[in-house]
């Protein structure tokens, strides 16, 4: 029996694991002591994470679309008739009709590889990515702020904290590993805030619950931004090292008082002074989709980031910004596309490390499907992403796939969306290849093939496309490692790190830009922001703010709020956790949480059948679970079940700068059925 090493494929905690195989076949999944990412724990999903790898579902052959049926076929004529349906995409309706979706269930080359297939074969900059749907927004935020779009500290500050203050988010069930770190630092005596909707399994562990109404989020953050300015509760060394600090003090003027501030939130007052209080000193703030799904989007986030700089909380231990991530790449996937288009840039006056900035002409993946219905795109090539579960108000997604002219799906499973495509080819899961995935915490890690099995690397299969479309300078990798060498080389934060770092050390946490101290050891910032910023001033931003109120209120007709997230035991859109028994014995079945009251209002028991039915006409069905979570006039739903798509029913309505779309908070109607 062999041991391999790897990584967690679930969310972006970017536990390090070991794959123990025997016979070619994973058996068991075992956490590795050594890693400072998880210190060998392991949630329920990363235990049993292999069950999906050896499922009797899994893709073997390229399937294309013949008189509306699959038919399996060899990879050569898959390969030849994907290349010949771009080019004559290309020659009838130009580039631009081309869109791409990158992957974060992909490793980092992977992503690399699809920006270079993009741009240089198919001419397009329509590529974008799972984060657009998610965690764009604290990207945006935190570069425009300081200089990079990451988590400025380690998980191990959090051991440090004083005060740890989670914004919208419940690690207790989306990253249970982070919250194993939290819940130590609790014990040894840190505070816990939790400011959210909802009573969840992580608020319930917390010092504070804020129940803030939905998409009120920004009015709450500035109330609390006023309050600190107003009682000179600041670091005045923090604000030296900052711009437009008296041009945002002036915007936040016109905006209200605390009081009346809160009251629009639905908070009490009181949590102003107590968390002010709280986070003087030494302060983590935690943020995740609670923030960025909903009103606000982009201004949360920066209102977060308004905080730390306020009490001097970035850039030394025991405190920082930490923007969770969802999938076990999001990060690393988000820094290939920023970066793909960004260079850093040293200014020799102020010894000042920035990104200039490129702007460019690019559709979101969110576009993409609008840009189908109204002729604009053609032709859509998706790599290890579902947007036929992931992205809102499917109707429209379903409309678009079955009228876009051409479409690929490179997975691992025949997907929801896959479903709709005229070739799908059968790529591998990170049990399968070698390469690197980025975690929440900027620690890029490498993973090793462990098994084999009927689907391709998905960078071979772009490599295999891009000799096939007539480029052969740019696709003749043998490895990824020659991959990760040019990744270096065009990627400044990653510039130092290599594989012989990355293996010795279990992971090098970004920006990393020498090997000064050999393979050994790394010159990497475990902690950002300690000494400058990345900008060309080396100050960070404060940034311009205003109260963005949901896009939609509920009413007679639609008098409940809908909240969607996720369980435990289950994953996002439940390609790979539900083709894992273990986890289907856990849960394997959709559930409408409702408040006690709201359900002696509708004469609803516990198992009884719901039907949520929105605006736009459609409606899910599921089983009725009385909770304390969820406020009156309130429902949570899961968004891992396709039994009960919770994204028939919300709002393709896309937010500010970010494009992404306002899940959270749809209004609905909700009927007992009998």
């Amino acid at each position: 029996m062999k041991k391999v090493h790897s990584i967690c494929p679930f969310c972006g905690t970017g536990c390090s694991l070991f794959l123990h195989v025997d016979n070619g076949k994973i058996i068991k999944v075992e956490g590795n002591k050594e890693s400072q990412a998880n210190r060998g724990q392991l949630c329920v999903k990363g235990m049993y994470c292999y069950q999906f790898v050896q499922h009797k579902d899994r893709l073997k052959k390229p399937l294309i679309k013949k008189n509306g049926k699959f038919v399996e076929v060899e990879w050569n004529e898959a390969i030849s008739f994907v290349a010949d349906n771009f080019k004559r995409i290309l020659k009838k309706h130009g580039s631009k009709s081309i869109g791409v979706f990158n992957s974060s269930k992909c490793t980092n080359e992977e992503n690399y590889l699809m920006y270079e297939f993009a741009t240089k074969v198919l001419k397009t900059q329509n590529v974008d990515q799972c984060a657009r749907l998610c965690h764009m927004p604290s990207g945006i935020a935190y570069s425009k702020m300081f200089g990079i779009g990451a988590m400025s500290c380690s998980y191990k500050d959090l051991l440090k904290a004083k005060t740890i203050m989670i914004c919208g988010a419940n690690p207790a069930e989306q990253h249970p590993i982070i919250f194993n770190w939290i819940m130590e630092a609790k014990r040894n005596g840190t505070k816990v805030i939790v400011i959210d909707p909802r009573k969840t399994k992580t608020a319930k562990q917390a010092d504070i619950h804020v129940g803030i109404e939905e998409g009120k989020d920004d009015a709450f953050y500035i109330a609390l931004c006023k309050y600190l300015i107003k009682n000179r509760m600041i670091d005045k060394n923090m604000i030296k090292r900052t711009e437009d600090y008296d041009f945002f003090v002036e915007e936040l003027r016109p905006l209200g008082d605390v009081d009346a501030l809160c009251d629009y939130a639905g908070v009490d007052v009181k949590y102003v002074k107590e968390i002010c209080d709280l986070i003087q000193d030494k302060t983590v703030f935690i943020n995740g989709l609670g923030l960025t799904e909903s009103a606000g989007c982009v201004t949360n986030v920066e209102l977060v980031g308004c905080l730390a700089l306020l009490t001097g909380n970035i850039g030394k231990e025991g405190a920082g910004v930490a923007p969770l991530r969802g999938q076990s790449n999001v990060q690393g996937t988000s820094d290939i596309q920023v970066m793909y288009f960004r260079k850093l840039k040293n200014d020799a006056k102020t010894k000042a490390c920035y990104f200039e900035k490129k702007f460019d002409g690019s559709l979101s993946s969110t576009e993409m499907i609008e840009g189908i219905l109204t002729d604009q795109i053609k032709c859509l090539y998706i790599m290890g992403e579902n947007p036929a579960m992931s992205h809102p108000n499917l109707r429209n997604n379903f409309k678009a796939f079955e009228k876009v002219d051409f479409m690929v799906v490179q997975d691992i499973f025949l997907t929801e969306t896959a479903e709709f495509a005229d070739v799908v080819l059968p790529g591998a899961c990170f049990a399968e290849k070698d390469g690197t995935f980025t975690n929440a915490e900027r620690r890029v890690q490498l993973l090793e093939k462990a098994v084999s099995y009927a689907g391709k690397p998905d960078w071979e299969i772009i490599c295999a496309l891009g000799k096939a479309m007539g480029d052969k300078n740019n696709f003749n990798y043998k490895n990824t490692k020659e991959i990760w060498k040019q990744i270096r080389k065009n990627i400044s934060l990653y510039s130092g790190i290599t594989y012989e770092a990355m293996k010795n050390n279990y992971g090098v946490q970004f920006p990393c830009f020498s090997m000064k101290c050999g393979n050994d050891k790394v010159c990497n910032e475990s902690r950002m922001y300690e000494n400058y910023f990345y900008r060309k001033s080396k100050k960070a931003l404060f940034p311009a703010v205003r109260i963005y109120p949901p896009s939609i209120k509920a009413n007679d007709k639609f008098p409940y709020r809908m909240i969607t997230g996720g369980v435990l035991q289950q994953f996002q859109t439940g390609t790979m956790s539900r083709h894992c028994d273990k986890l289907n014995k856990l849960a394997n079945e959709p559930f409408i949480g409702i408040h006690a009251e709201d359900a002696k209002e509708l004469n609803v028991k516990d198992g009884d059948l719901l039907e949520l039915s929105a605006p736009n006409g459609e409606s899910i069905r599921a089983k009725a679970r009385i909770s304390d979570e969820v406020k009156r006039k309130y429902v949570f739903v899961p968004v891992n079940f396709k039994e009960a798509r919770v994204n028939m029913l919300t709002s393709e309505k896309l937010i500010d700068v970010s494009k992404t779309p306002e899940y959270k908070g749809a209004i609905i109607n909700v009927k007992k059925i009998n």
